[in-house]
């Protein structure tokens, strides 16, 4: 095999290994193994010649921010992906939604500083912006955030 030969290989194996790393639970393994192939590859293009050494670690250099974002978009999709990052369940979100800033309700249970608060679009699970609120307190809906429903005693 002629060095032209292995450079292209290293690179190809390269590639393939970092597309693995994606796709595989390897905890950062094969994707240290690829980065060494393709950091193999160039430093035998510049053995063999010191301009296309050069011009390949420049292409791999600018390729990189590239590539690194067009993983971050495929990883979410990826069956590890969707195990490994968190996501707000439709439902959920729309229920959350239908709780505005000021909506008045009644405290289902002791707020310390979480609990179950009634209002007149259902019940849910709130935190209070303060001191601990009663049970039957009249509570106001002060913040609503990510998800999180921060009421204060009226």
């Amino acid at each position: 095999m002629t060095i032209e030969w292995t450079i292209a290989v290293l690179f190809l194996i390269g590639i393939v290994l970092l597309v693995g790393e994606l796709l595989l639970p390897t905890h950062g393994v094969v994707g240290v193994l690829g980065l060494i192939a393709i950091v193999g590859g160039i430093g035998y293009a510049f053995r063999l010649d010191a301009l296309l050494g050069t011009g390949l670690l420049t292409g791999t250099v600018l390729a990189s921010p590239l590539a690194f974002a067009l993983a971050m978009k495929i990883y979410p999709h990826t069956p590890i992906g969707r195990r490994m990052i968190l996501t707000v369940e439709e439902s959920h979100a729309r229920e959350l939604v239908r709780v505005s800033i000021g909506d008045v309700g009644r405290a289902l249970s002791d707020l310390r500083p979480a609990g179950q608060c009634q209002f007149p679009t259902g019940e849910y699970e709130v935190h209070s912006d303060g001191p601990m609120v009663d049970a039957n307190a009249a509570v106001k809906v002060v913040n609503v955030e990510g998800g999180r429903i921060v009421v204060r005693a009226v």
